[in-house]
C-alpha cells in the first residue's frame, strides 16, 4: 500500500498523472493497482451528481411537456369557441342587399 497527499495541484490531475504512469508498470501475477479515498470519494460524489442532474433534467421535460400540453388544449378549446360563437352570430344575422 502506498498513500499519498497532494498539495498545489487538484486531485484530479494528480490521479490522472498516477494512472498514465501505473500504465508502464509492469506487475507480478496477482498483484493490481487500486486507487481510493479521496478520490474514490469524489469520482462517487461526481456520478451521484451526473445521475441526479440527468433525473432531475427528465423530470423538469415531462412537467413542461404536460403544461405545453394543457395551454395547447385550453387555447384550443376558446378558439373552437370562439368559432362556434361566430358562426352562430354570422347565421343569425340577416343579409341585406346593397341599394335595397
Amino acid at each position: 500500500m502506498v498513500s499519498a497527499n497532494v498539495s498545489g495541484r487538484d486531485l484530479g490531475s494528480v490521479i490522472k498523472e498516477v494512472r498514465d504512469r501505473v500504465k508502464s508498470v509492469k506487475l507480478s501475477s496477482g498483484y493490481y493497482v487500486e486507487l481510493g479515498g479521496q478520490f474514490q470519494a469524489q469520482e462517487k460524489a461526481t456520478q451521484t451528481l451526473i445521475i441526479a442532474g440527468l433525473a432531475a433534467f427528465a423530470v423538469i421535460s415531462v412537467l413542461l411537456y404536460f403544461a405545453v400540453m394543457q395551454e395547447y388544449e385550453l387555447t384550443k378549446r376558446q378558439v373552437e369557441a370562439a368559432l362556434a360563437y361566430a358562426t352562430d352570430l354570422v347565421k343569425q344575422t340577416e343579409v341585406v342587399p346593397l341599394g335595397a
